[in-house]
């Protein structure tokens, strides 16, 4: 996934977004973002990403990040 890490920076961007990825595709988003719909971009890039497969999102919205 090397097009993965111009997606883990644009994915920080929107928050304290901790993003883990393991060999099968599989990415984890875990931290807080500003606004749901931060939450719903950071999905939608991740998902967006070459070789992803899935994307388990464990975000929470925490205003003051």
């Amino acid at each position: 996934m090397r097009a993965g890490w111009r997606c883990v920076e644009t994915l920080t961007s929107l928050g304290r977004i901790h993003v883990d990825t393991d060999k099968d595709g599989v990415v984890w988003l875990s931290g807080s973002a500003r606004a749901q719909s931060d939450i719903d971009k950071a999905v939608e890039i991740a998902r967006g990403t070459e070789g992803v497969r899935e994307v388990k999102n464990e975000l929470v919205v925490k205003k003051d990040d």
